[in-house]
């Protein structure tokens, strides 16, 4: 699982699945700006659409995924 291999200090996990569904929704930062990724920023991309849809209007997806992130901020990072 893309997880377990490798993830952002302090991310939570939430399948977009799961946010398509509404489900994952209720797991989403009320307080801070949700920051949504997954490997490259494709699906990231598409579960941001929904999350707007459902009223989060300041959340935003981490361009390029986390392999940008990792690229930029921890290039020692386990890819997959």
């Amino acid at each position: 699982m893309e997880w377990d291999i490798n993830h952002i200090d302090g991310a939570q996990l939430i399948p977009q699945s799961s946010i398509n569904s509404g489900e994952g929704l209720a797991k989403l930062p009320q307080d801070r700006m949700p920051v949504l990724y997954c490997k490259t920023g494709v699906r990231s991309a598409e579960a941001l659409a929904a999350v707007k849809k459902a009223g989060f209007s300041d959340a935003v997806h981490l361009q390029g995924g986390i392999v940008a992130w990792a690229k930029q901020m921890q290039p020692d990072m386990v890819m997959y």
